[in-house]
């Protein structure tokens, strides 16, 4: 358990306006370090911590919403990133909890669908946002790299449009993983 009372972030929404129809969920703990490569282990907190932060408060945050977002036929949008699915060196521990999230929520879809629910389910595979001046965290192909604003907006389109699955920039995994097989 991530430890978080997954009703308190819920609660005010569904007080104030009497509901919930949009779910979007984007925690996220850096987590940077070499597992073997830099010469200190990374420590066994770091990696609990970052898979609280950036994978069990996500499930139990979406698990406790869900009784509201059956009521209102609402969508989940899950921020995960497309080091989930193409990973760097250095950043194993994000990529493992990214990769976790999305077999969760990809999952949970399936069983949306099967169960025939109303609710439906997004899940984003995110690259770097530059965001201005600010330098990113950590160096990346360009193809992993966008505009804030145009993710933003995408992100948007997709509470409306509601697709399974939403990749910011645009690029076609498939490609990226060969481009990170390749090297």
């Amino acid at each position: 358990s991530s430890g978080i009372n997954a009703e308190w972030p819920l609660r005010p929404g569904v007080e104030s306006l009497g509901g919930l129809d949009f779910l979007i969920l984007n925690q996220e703990e850096i987590a940077r370090g070499y597992l073997v490569k830099g010469g200190r282990p990374i420590d066994h907190n770091f990696v609990q911590r970052t898979f609280s932060v950036n994978l069990l408060s996500s499930i139990e945050i979406s698990l406790k919403a869900m009784p509201h977002l059956e009521k209102s036929k609402g969508h989940i949008f899950v921020a995960s990133s497309a080091l989930g699915e193409v990973p760097k060196s250095g950043l194993s521990v994000l990529s493992a909890t990214k990769h976790a999230l999305n077999g969760f929520f990809y999952s949970l879809q399936q069983e949306l669908k099967e169960k025939k629910s109303a609710v439906t389910l997004t899940v984003g595979a995110l690259g770097e946002i530059a965001a201005g001046d600010r330098m990113p965290l950590f160096t990346l192909p360009d193809w992993m790299v966008g505009d804030k604003e145009e993710c933003a907006a995408g992100i948007l389109h997709s509470l409306v449009t509601r697709p399974t699955t939403f990749t910011y920039p645009s690029l076609h995994l498939n490609a990226a993983r060969l481009a990170w097989f390749l090297g």
